[in-house]
């Protein structure tokens, strides 16, 4: 899985789709998690595009 790592040791997951264009970044809204990519499926054939988890949400993990 892909996870970056913070400087305060938070593990953020993401995932990035696409494969040619511009980058766009998708963070998520309320209760929004990388499951949820579904809206952004459509712009998948003109951008790339990266989903991650907020910090406790989804597969992201706290340092706490």
């Amino acid at each position: 899985m892909p996870f970056a790592n913070t400087d305060d040791a938070q593990k953020i997951y993401y995932a990035l789709h696409g494969t040619s264009g511009p980058l766009l970044v998708c963070i998520s809204g309320y209760f929004g998690v990388c499951d949820s990519e579904s809206p952004y499926s459509p712009i998948g054939s003109n951008y790339r595009y990266l989903i991650l988890d907020s910090c406790g949400y989804g597969r992201s993990l706290s340092g706490e």
